[in-house]
């Protein structure tokens, strides 16, 4: 997790590979280990992105080193996206390296019943596994039900939904399992918490 900085004009050079502020106009993104990277930002020149994301993230609630309310005001991205192709086809991120959890269910079976009930076409941006007992870490402490914490597998499925001029992001958590039941166990994540999605699939 870091800050790193957004401007409309190109920045200089970073000198020793440390970024520093650039002179025109510009805001800090905050880049967490779910966002969506499709144009890394890890060397030390600037690149072009389109940077999706949100202000007030729940997890601000987890600040040590500012206070909560000063969190909440940092711009948390969920993508970085190349203009030249803004369709990133979604990112699948399994478990942290050092807790391997194999999956029951296939990504394009999570999308699937994740997205239904969309409107207009849906573009996925990332999909990650995640521990139940993790689950508060990508969501937030609000974000909690029973069944979900204790969970074995989460699915976190973060796409925009709506007509291409006013997209919405939105996120669904669906707990693992066979394809046939994962319609049983889909959550909306809003900002006073999880609400359980009633899906039918025809």
């Amino acid at each position: 997790n870091g800050f790193v900085w957004i401007s409309e004009t190109q920045p200089r050079t970073a000198r020793n590979n440390e970024i520093s502020p650039p002179d025109q106009p510009a805001f800090n993104l905050f880049v967490t280990g779910e966002t969506a990277a499709q144009v890394s930002i890890t060397g030390p020149d600037a690149v072009r992105v389109i940077a999706l994301g949100h202000f007030d993230d729940p997890r601000a609630a987890f600040c040590v080193t500012s206070p909560a309310e000063a969190c909440r005001k940092s711009f948390v991205v969920d993508a970085l996206l190349d203009p030249s192709d803004p369709d990133p086809g979604p990112t699948v991120n399994m478990a942290p390296a050092g807790d391997p959890v194999a999956p029951v269910a296939r990504p394009e079976e999570v999308v699937a019943i994740a997205t239904l009930g969309s409107h207009g076409w849906p573009t996925v941006l990332s999909i990650v596994a995640v521990r139940g007992d993790g689950i508060s870490r990508v969501i937030g402490p609000n974000a909690e039900a029973p069944e979900v914490a204790s969970a074995r597998l989460i699915w976190v499925v973060r796409y925009l939904d709506g007509m291409e001029a006013w997209p919405t992001l939105q996120t669904r958590l669906l707990i693992d399992g066979p394809a046939a039941d994962l319609p049983n166990w889909v959550y909306v994540v809003t900002r006073d918490g999880l609400r359980r999605q009633v899906t039918v699939v025809n």
